[in-house]
Order: structure tokens, then C-alpha cells, then sequence
């Protein structure tokens, strides 16, 4: 009868569990990375009369959501009573006495391979996968 035996499973087995319990705190590095990439876009590309707006942008520390991790990246706060969010939609879609100033999809369009690319390297990095 022929017998068979493996060498290394076990060690397999612990470094696949380490890597497991890392993938959360890794995501969240990962989103926090790419979320400044657009809040950083998003500041520089809203018009600016006064800077207030553009000094509002803010990107939220990651939160569990829908089975992954979210993000909220936009104005934050209040100027005049107006919250920053409706005023940076107004300057996107314009209104009846004012053209459009488009930035949001824009800058969301121009930053996408950069975030992209900057959490796919957080990632990696955090889990520490030879690449």
C-alpha cells in the first residue's frame, strides 16, 4: 500500500488566515488613499471666489457598507446658512441667472485611473503580496 505525506500545509494554512483577517484593514487604507486623490481634485478644480468651498472638501474615514467599504467625498460644513454641497451644485449645473461651472464629474473623471491606481498599490502593499 502506498502512503503519501505534505510538508508545508500548515504554514500555507496560517499566512492564507493572517492575509484574511488583514483584507478589512487593508480596504479601508486603500479607500482612504483614492478618497484624497479626489478630495484633493475636487479642491483644486471647484471655481473659487472666496477658497471657502474649496477648503470644505473632505473625504470621510471609511465605513461598512452594502458589503464593502464607503467613502463620502465632497464639500462639507456650511457658508451663509448654505450648506456647501448645494452651493458646489449650483456652480456644477448652473440656474436661470447662471451658467454652468462644471468640476464635480469632470475632476471625478480625471482622477479616476490615478485613485484607482493609488489604492490598488495600498492594497497590495498592506497585504503584502509580492508583486
Amino acid at each position: 500500500m502506498a502512503t503519501m505525506s505534505t510538508s508545508g500545509i500548515e504554514d500555507l494554512m496560517r499566512e492564507f488566515t493572517r492575509k484574511e483577517q488583514n483584507v478589512d484593514g487593508a480596504a479601508k487604507k486603500a479607500l482612504t488613499a483614492g478618497a484624497e486623490i479626489i478630495r484633493d481634485g475636487f479642491a483644486e478644480a471647484v471655481p473659487k471666489r472666496t477658497g471657502r468651498l474649496s477648503k470644505s472638501m473632505e473625504a470621510t474615514a471609511p465605513t461598512a457598507d452594502y458589503g464593502g467599504y464607503v467613502s463620502t467625498i465632497g464639500p462639507a460644513g456650511t457658508q451663509h446658512g448654505q450648506r456647501n454641497g448645494l452651493i458646489g451644485g449650483v456652480l456644477e449645473y448652473g440656474r436661470s441667472n447662471m451658467a454652468p461651472r462644471p468640476w464635480f464629474f469632470n475632476t471625478l473623471a480625471d482622477k479616476q485611473d490615478s485613485a484607482e491606481e493609488a489604492m490598488a498599490k495600498t492594497f497590495v502593499k498592506e497585504m503584502g503580496i509580492d508583486t
